[in-house]
C-alpha cells in the first residue's frame, strides 16, 4: 500500500522545469546583434553607452535594424537559402560579350537576392518576393536582360530598379533572370528543379528531403519506365503529383538550347502551355487546377498559409543558426504574429527574432557561452569595418566565390583561378548548401592570411595618416612608443577589434606587448611590430 502512494506521489510531482539558459548580458547582445544586422561591431560610444546604461541595449537593437547596413545584412544572410550565387552558369560572359566572367556570375546570381534587399532597404511586405513586377539590375545585367532601368546605375557596383521587357509575368524573383540562370532544366527534368527550389525557398518544403521507398526495377536510364514509374509507382507519385504541377508553371523560360543566350536570357510567352507537349502534366498547386500562368503561382504562394511560416522558421535558422524545434513552437507562434502584425516586412521579421530568448540565449553551467561561427561574408564585413581591407582579386571578393572557370564545361571557359568561400566555412550553393557551425583548420589558415593581409593594409593607411588611425588612438605607428602609450593602445584596440575591454597591466595586454618587442626586434620596425599585434587580435578565436 505505502508502495502505492509513493508511485501516486511521485507520478503526481510536478515536472521539473527545463534548463532554460539565463538571458546573455546587454553587452554580449549588443555585440551579437552588432554583427548579424549590420556586419560590423559596436563602436566604442556604443560600447560605452551599454555599459553605462544596459537597459538601453533594446533601444541600440531596434535602431540598427534602421541602419543603412541592414538591407545588405538580409542579402547576405538569405544568400544561403536562395543558392543563386554559384560559381558558373551555363551561359559564360564570352557568350554575351563580357571580357570579366566574375562580374557576369556575380551580378547574375546576385539579382534575386538584391530584389530582397530593396524589399528590406522599402520595408515592403515579404510577399513582394513573389508578387513584384520589377527587378534590380547593375551595369552588367543592363547591357545583358531584356531590361528597362528606372534609373541609371551608380557605377560598376550600382544597383537600380528596372522592368522587364520580353513580357514576363510580374512574379518577383521567380521571373528573374538570375533566378532560371541558376534553375536550369533540361528536358527530362521539366521544370521540376525551378519548382523545387519555389518551394524550398518560400514553403519550406523541400521534395528532395522526402524520403523514397522505390520498389526497384526501375531502370533510371530509360527514359520511359522513368516516365511510367512517375505515373504508376506509389512511391514515385507521392511526390511528382504535387511537384509536378507546380514545374507546369515555368514554361515560358523553356529553352531549346540552355547555352544560347538569346534562349535563356529570355522569357518565352508563346511557351508557356509548352507541358502539353512535354511533360502532359497541368498546372496546379497542391491540388487545385490552374492556369499555369507564373503570376499566379506566385500569389498562389503568397497567401498559402506555410508562406509566412517558413520566412519565419528561415529567419531563426539564420540568426539564431539552429534548426527550429519542438520545443521552440511557442516562441516561433510570438514571431510570426509579430512579424504579420508588423507588416511582413523583413525588418518586423529579424526584429521578432532578435527579441527571442533563444538570439539572446546566455552561457549556462553546462555549455558554456553560446558562440555561433561567423560566415566569410561576415568575417570580411566586419574586417572591412575596422581596416578598410577587402580581399579581392581582379575585383571578385575572395571571400564570396570559390572558382571561376574551374570546372571546363566549355573549352573558351578561360583561365582558372579561386576563392576561399568554401574553405572559410561558408555554402556555394551547389555542392555546399549550408554554412558551417564548427570552426575547421582550413577556416584557420584563410582566416591567418586574411588577419595579416588587413593588419598590414591598416598599419600601411595609419602610417599614411588615414582614417584606420583611430585604430591605434595617438599612436604613431611608424615610432617606436613609450610602454604606456603602447599599454593604452593594445587596450584599444582590444576593446575596438574584441570588443573587450581589459586593463592597461592585464595578462592579454602584457602578452602582447611581448609579441610587439618580439617582432620589433626582428627588423627594427614599429610598423612590422603593429601588424603582427593586429593579426594576433584578428586571428583570435572570439573573433
Amino acid at each position: 500500500m505505502r508502495r502505492a502512494v509513493w508511485l501516486f506521489a511521485v507520478a503526481c510531482a510536478p515536472t521539473p522545469a527545463p534548463d532554460v539558459p539565463p538571458a546573455m548580458s546587454a553587452h554580449d547582445l549588443l555585440v551579437r546583434a552588432s554583427l548579424d544586422v549590420r556586419g560590423a561591431r559596436p563602436s566604442v560610444t556604443e560600447l560605452d553607452r551599454v555599459a553605462a546604461d544596459p537597459d538601453a541595449v533594446d533601444d541600440m537593437v531596434a535602431d540598427m535594424l534602421r541602419d543603412p547596413r541592414f538591407p545588405g545584412r538580409v542579402r547576405q544572410l538569405w544568400s544561403e537559402v536562395f543558392r543563386t550565387q554559384v560559381d558558373g552558369f551555363m551561359v559564360i560572359a564570352s557568350d554575351v560579350q563580357l571580357d570579366d566572367e566574375a562580374a557576369w556570375v556575380r551580378s547574375g546570381g546576385e539579382e534575386p537576392l538584391r530584389i530582397l534587399e530593396e524589399v528590406a532597404r522599402a520595408d515592403l511586405p515579404w510577399t513582394t518576393l513573389v508578387t513584384g513586377d520589377w527587378t534590380m539590375a547593375d551595369s552588367v545585367l543592363a547591357g545583358v536582360a531584356s531590361v528597362a532601368l528606372d534609373a541609371a546605375p551608380d557605377g560598376d557596383e550600382g544597383w537600380v530598379r528596372a522592368h522587364y521587357t520580353d513580357g514576363r509575368p510580374a512574379a518577383g524573383v521567380l521571373a528573374t533572370m538570375g533566378w532560371n540562370l541558376r534553375y536550369t532544366s533540361t528536358l527530362s527534368n521539366m521544370n521540376r528543379g525551378r519548382a523545387n527550389a519555389a518551394a524550398r525557398v518560400f514553403l519550406c518544403q523541400d521534395f528532395l528531403s522526402q524520403p523514397i521507398d522505390f520498389a526497384g526495377g526501375v531502370d533510371l536510364r530509360d527514359p520511359e519506365r522513368v516516365a511510367r514509374a512517375i505515373a504508376e509507382d506509389p512511391s514515385c507519385v507521392a511526390c511528382h503529383r504535387t511537384l509536378d504541377p507546380l514545374a507546369s508553371h515555368f514554361y515560358g523560360f523553356w529553352a531549346q538550347d540552355s547555352f544560347d543566350p538569346a534562349e535563356a536570357l529570355r522569357y518565352h510567352p508563346e511557351r508557356e502551355r509548352t507541358w502539353r507537349n512535354v511533360s502532359g502534366v497541368a498546372p496546379g498547386y497542391f491540388g487545385s487546377p490552374r492556369t499555369g500562368r507564373l503570376d499566379l503561382l506566385g500569389r498562389d504562394l503568397a497567401s498559402d498559409p506555410r508562406f509566412a511560416r517558413c520566412a519565419v522558421d528561415t529567419a531563426w535558422s539564420l540568426l539564431v543558426r539552429a534548426v527550429p524545434a519542438r520545443a521552440d513552437e511557442d516562441a516561433l507562434i510570438v514571431v510570426r504574429e509579430r512579424f504579420v502584425t508588423g507588416g511582413g516586412t523583413p525588418r518586423a521579421l529579424v526584429a521578432a527574432v532578435l527579441d527571442t530568448s533563444a538570439y539572446r540565449a546566455g552561457p549556462t553551467a553546462t555549455t558554456g557561452a553560446p558562440r555561433k561561427l561567423v560566415t566569410p561574408d561576415l568575417l570580411a564585413d566586419q574586417v572591412e569595418d575596422l581596416t578598410g581591407f577587402r580581399w579581392t582579386r581582379d575585383g571578385a571578393d575572395l571571400l564570396a566565390i570559390d572558382a571561376v572557370g574551374v570546372e571546363e564545361k566549355r573549352e573558351d571557359r578561360g583561365a582558372a583561378w579561386t576563392g576561399f568561400r568554401t574553405l572559410a566555412g561558408g555554402a556555394d550553393g551547389d555542392t555546399v548548401v549550408t554554412s558551417a557551425t564548427l570552426p575547421s583548420v582550413p577556416l584557420l589558415l584563410v582566416q591567418a592570411r586574411l588577419a595579416e593581409g588587413a593588419a598590414s593594409f591598416a598599419v600601411g593607411r595609419a602610417a599614411a595618416g588615414g582614417s584606420a588611425l583611430s585604430l591605434f588612438g595617438d599612436i604613431d605607428v611608424a615610432s617606436v612608443p613609450t610602454r604606456e602609450d603602447a599599454a593604452r593602445a593594445v587596450q584599444g584596440l582590444y576593446l575596438r577589434v574584441l570588443s573587450r575591454r581589459v586593463d592597461v597591466d592585464a595578462p592579454e595586454v602584457t602578452e602582447l606587448l611581448a609579441l610587439w618587442d618580439a617582432a620589433h626586434a626582428i627588423r627594427q620596425d614599429p610598423r612590422e611590430a603593429w601588424t603582427t599585434v593586429l593579426t594576433a587580435l584578428l586571428r583570435d578565436p572570439s573573433f
